[in-house]
């Protein structure tokens, strides 16, 4: 009801805020700092904007993106039916990052320091150099065909995935695998939690 009763021995209001887009029918919201500037990038009818105290700024895409936006590796990522695009955090134009024919929807998520998405059932693990997810193996695809990943988090040693077919949920774990070579660790594979 507009009153902040949530530090100890105060009461006090809570601040007003106005809406900058009245009638949306669809927001997602990220937030960063670059270079001592606080961003708030947000999806709002197919359209990716970054928004500070004092601007406000609306990208140009090469397709319309449908998802959160993701900050990772220095830019903003957001997914859409024709792949993963990608921008600069203080830019202003998205342009293909991983490529998908298929026309599904393909959503990211940015954790252990690479890019998991999924489409339909598949889980892909992704590197910030781009390429086509037609052609890419997944890391791992569900056995139900309707499965729809729903979230993607990250754990000390493990990535987590969830997602559901409607009449189940669960949860998976994939453990950090050191490789070899002493590189970049690989995913192993999925263990249901």
């Amino acid at each position: 009801v507009g009153v902040d009763v949530w530090t100890p021995g105060e009461a006090s209001l809570v601040k007003a805020m106005t809406s900058r887009r009245a009638g949306a029918t669809a927001s997602y919201a990220a937030a960063a700092t670059v270079s001592g500037t606080a961003y708030l990038y947000t999806l709002v009818d197919g359209t990716l904007r970054r928004d500070s105290l004092s601007a406000e700024t609306a990208y140009t895409a090469s397709a319309t993106p449908a998802t959160e936006p993701v900050i990772g590796a220095g830019r903003v990522l957001v997914g859409s039916t024709a792949g993963i695009l990608s921008g600069t955090m203080t830019g202003s134009a998205l342009g293909s990052l991983w490529s998908s024919s298929t026309g599904t929807l393909v959503r990211p998520w940015w954790v252990k320091s690479r890019i998991i998405a999924a489409r339909d059932a598949n889980l892909f693990d992704l590197t910030g150099a781009g390429g086509n997810l037609d052609t890419t193996t997944p890391l791992w695809t569900h056995p139900s065909s309707t499965w729809s990943w729903t979230a993607v988090a990250e754990s000390p040693s493990a990535i987590l995935a969830a997602g559901t077919d409607g009449a189940t949920s669960a949860i998976f774990k994939f453990t950090l695998v050191t490789p070899p070579s002493g590189s970049t660790p690989i995913l192993g594979p999925a263990i249901e939690i």
